[in-house]
């Protein structure tokens, strides 16, 4: 996302990559009002809401990515036994 923000922002002279520079910084306001209303433990609605956690879902998916690149290992979750239901004997 920064790499399509530093193109548009190059190629901001035309203005139609001017209004989508412009679109872009609205997303990232956005983005991190509905951040900083999530640190407030506040609702602000789909507007704030529906950028901060598309930012949040991409933030996520770099450190995973970072992570598994690095050899970091993950721990896999066994369900119990009991959760499976009765085994009949």
């Amino acid at each position: 996302m920064a790499m399509i923000l530093a193109a548009t922002m190059m190629l901001s002279r035309h203005p139609f990559f001017a209004l989508l520079v412009a679109l872009q910084a609205v997303f990232y306001i956005l983005a991190f009002g509905g951040w900083m209303l999530n640190l407030r433990d506040q609702q602000g609605g789909p507007l704030f809401t529906m950028p901060f956690y598309f930012m949040l879902v991409n933030l996520a998916a770099i450190i995973g990515v970072f992570q598994a690149c690095t050899g970091r290992r993950f721990a896999v979750w066994e369900v119990a036994v009991l959760s499976r239901g009765r085994q009949n004997a």
